[in-house]
């Protein structure tokens, strides 16, 4: 997807005109020094001075450049719903954001006033598109007094955790996943970037716990999938969107107290104008897919697990939340990168998410540690905002994916593509 070209002249406008100014003076203080070896400007204008440049000047022109550079960086993230440049600006707001600060700090010790007030007000610019990180809108507010009440008088028993992991194809630390999932002990198990290897070896080590999965393994790209749960898997297919190679898994589980619709997905990281549109077609297939089973069945409950190479900073994010009515689970649990593996921010992005419908609530997420990925593992907590009764056991499997249940005995096939 192109720029439309009254934006692209907008921007270039706003860019070239500030990073004109600041350079007028370096371009002729430079001219200045290479024909007299020194050089002094002033209010009052120019000097030559029998000396030569001075450290703090040098430190200022870095400084003013930092400076320019930021400021057309924020301006850029007005761009990113259609141009992946700068929506990848937009997803490393928190990493704009330190620059921001560091760079005020610096225009302060450097007595650059002027520069300090502009950055600083980009600085708090910049911080408005973070507020979801630290306060979560006023229905999963009213959402989380209401499921403190269902928790307790379910006394625990209507809970679905769900064990979301994107594992790095080429990752052999099999072990550690195997051991994190035992420890967290969840219900659904979601499995992003699955190899043939790691897939049969989950068959194999949780045959008689996780009974139902159905999965579609790659292991020459890094896009394979797998979803294996305690409970009936009804109504399970892998499809496929936009890209023919990025597998996608949709399924109703039959948990005692309901049943909960869960997607699972990963599209394509947006480097590239090609890759950038595919992302975004993907995501606009995605929510076209949700709104439409909304429309059959208002009422339900429904979690989208995923890899979505889009973090909350984004505006295409709250696009994607507008158009699907979910709710983002990590919301109002600050700034918690799960990729990479390492904790803490400046170096981390929050890419993988656990969106829900609004008669869900997600109770606890938490970031695992590493596992020999480039990402973190998350656990979610989710509850029902209602207290439910326990239907009548279902079981069927329709769609193009391959839904087994495994047993000790036997082996179950694995979806191929």
């Amino acid at each position: 997807m192109s720029i439309p070209s009254y934006y692209t002249r907008w921007s270039a406008a706003i860019i070239s005109t500030f990073i004109s100014h600041i350079s007028r003076e370096f371009a002729l203080t430079a001219r200045l020094e290479r024909r007299f070896g020194v050089c002094n400007v002033e209010q009052g204008g120019i000097m030559l001075k029998n000396a030569k440049v001075t450290p703090s000047r040098r430190w200022r022109r870095r400084v003013d450049w930092l400076g320019g550079f930021l400021v057309a960086s924020s301006v850029l993230t007005l761009a990113s719903r259609h141009w992946w440049i700068a929506d990848v600006i937009a997803n490393l707001r928190v990493q704009l954001l330190i620059g921001l600060l560091g760079t005020s700090v610096l225009c302060l010790i450097l007595s650059r006033r002027k520069m300090m007030l502009v950055v600083l007000s980009l600085t708090l610019w910049q911080a408005m598109a973070l507020r979801s990180a630290f306060q979560p809108s006023d229905t999963q507010m009213d959402q989380a007094g209401l499921a403190v009440d269902v928790a307790t008088a379910a006394q625990g028993e209507q809970r679905l955790r769900v064990y979301l992991a994107n594992v790095l194809t080429r990752n052999q630390h099999h072990d550690q996943i195997i051991a994190q999932i035992r420890a967290e002990n969840p219900d659904v198990i979601a499995i992003l970037e699955l190899s043939s290897t790691l897939e049969s070896l989950l068959h194999r080590e949780f045959s008689s716990t996780y009974k139902y999965a159905i999965s579609e393994s790659q292991n020459d790209g890094n896009f394979g999938i797998g979803l294996w749960s305690r409970y009936p898997l009804s109504d399970a297919c892998v499809f496929h969107l936009n890209v023919p190679i990025l597998p996608s898994i949709e399924t109703d589980i039959q948990m005692p107290w309901g049943m909960i619709r869960v997607m699972a997905t990963h599209p394509l990281p947006p480097i590239g104008a090609r890759n950038f549109a595919h992302r975004n077609q993907h995501l606009a297939l995605l929510a076209q897919r949700i709104q439409k089973h909304f429309q059959v069945e208002a009422s339900s409950s429904q979690i989208l697990l995923g890899d979505l190479n889009l973090t909350p900073w984004s505006p295409l994010f709250g696009d994607f939340l507008a158009s699907t009515g979910l709710q983002n689970a990590a919301a109002g649990r600050g700034l918690q990168p799960t990729w990479y593996r390492w904790p803490g921010f400046p170096f981390g992005l929050l890419l993988d998410h656990g969106l829900h419908s609004g008669n869900l609530h997600c109770d606890q997420r938490t970031i695992l540690t590493a596992n020999g990925s480039d990402h973190r593992a998350i656990v979610f907590d989710f509850l029902p905002l209602e207290p439910r009764g326990v239907p009548a056991p279902q079981e069927s499997a329709q769609g193009g994916g391959a839904v087994h249940e495994m047993g000790s005995a036997k082996k179950s096939p694995r979806a191929s593509l």
